[in-house]
């Protein structure tokens, strides 16, 4: 069976929203603290953080589908996949395995291990109720 090729069109605006989501994430990083907890900083980071993720996610789906039966669609089934293939390593793909069976909790786990306030540069206790 011949592979299919990567497609650009398919992959450059995802990379471009990304690297737009982190610049974004590095703004609201640099925020004073208390700048950052009072009005819509800690939403807009949760947003960015989101929309970086997934975009990720969208390329791994990209790359899995030129692969025979790498489809997968949802966070976890593409995590593990990615896996498998090796284009992720190993170990960081088996914590969707250990996070649970679907997006949700696997988003969960994400931020669980590394909340949008500690990618941003503050503490989680910044967190806004």
């Amino acid at each position: 069976m011949t592979s299919l090729p990567l497609e650009r069109e398919a992959i450059m605006p995802r990379i471009d929203g990304i690297q737009r989501n982190v610049q974004k994430l590095r703004e609201l990083g640099a925020l004073p603290f208390d700048s950052f907890r009072t009005g819509d900083s800690y939403d807009l980071a949760q947003h960015h953080l989101r929309l970086a993720l997934e975009g990720v996610f969208h390329i791994g789906a990209h790359i899995l589908s030129r692969f025979p039966g790498g489809r997968a669609v949802e966070y976890r089934e593409i995590a593990l996949k990615l896996g498998e293939y090796e284009i992720v390593g190993r170990d960081f793909a088996e914590h969707a395995r250990a996070d649970g069976a679907d997006a949700e909790s696997f988003g969960a786990s994400l931020r669980r291990r590394r909340s949008p306030t500690t990618l941003c540069g503050h503490p989680r206790s910044s967190r806004r109720n």
